[in-house]
């Protein structure tokens, strides 16, 4: 939980959300502005908001929401004995294995069968959220070429060897986030690895081209 004057309540909400996602722990931020606080508050599977809310309920000012996403209204002097609460009630209401980050697949696919086509076929369920999640796939076994960071040191990006696909014999990868997780050097002498990817398209410079975005890596060779 955290908290601050300069921030923006109408975009505290998508920050949390990515918070969620990097952390994979629930989380509330607060916008104070004259003198009160206005809070959004995103949860992982397992650890219900409204009954954690509930159990601060004499705490805040007000609270609605579900048991993934929920917004509060707390006053400044609140907010310590709220952050601990909270705490404590997240903690009482999952195991800690609850808290390992977890990431669900569609299916395992082939670096030679991943297409535009297949890229295209899965912009139909758009669009994605909560509740109709970007379809994710695995990769097993593949090997990474000429990985490197790029964004300022930020992101990792390689190419994926798609030996007998038909468009080229390799796929970009693009890992947001990922620089800061893996060493270049032991990316660079693995052999193989195992990967959970989106198929997605790369428009840049009127050239269309396809690309996966990483969501987790794991070295196997």
């Amino acid at each position: 939980m955290l908290w601050d004057e300069s921030w923006h309540p109408g975009v505290i909400g998508i920050v949390a959300s990515r918070l969620v996602e990097k952390y994979h722990l629930p989380t509330v931020l607060v916008s104070l502005k004259h003198g009160s606080g206005r809070g959004s508050c995103r949860s992982i599977a397992g650890v219900d908001l409204t009954r954690v809310l509930q159990g601060c309920d004499d705490l805040l000012l007000a609270h609605g929401g579900h048991a993934f996403a929920a917004g509060l209204s707390i006053a400044p002097d609140r907010l310590e004995e709220f952050r601990e609460r909270f705490d404590r009630l997240v903690t009482e209401a999952a195991d800690e294995d609850r808290f390992a980050t977890r990431i669900r697949y569609e299916a395992e696919l082939a670096p030679q069968d991943c297409t535009l086509e297949l890229v295209q076929a899965l912009e139909r369920l758009a669009p994605f959220g909560l509740d109709n999640p970007e379809p994710v796939f695995r990769m097993d076994g593949v090997r990474l070429l000429q990985p490197r960071e790029v964004g300022q040191g930020r992101h990792l990006r390689f190419d994926v060897h798609a030996p007998g696909g038909r468009a080229r014999e390799t796929i970009e990868a693009i890992g947001f986030g990922f620089a800061e997780r893996f060493a270049l050097a032991g990316l660079r002498s693995a052999t193989r690895a195992d990967l959970l990817v989106v198929p997605s398209r790369n428009e840049w410079m009127g050239q269309t081209r396809l690309q996966l975005k990483l969501r987790d890596l794991r070295i196997v060779g």
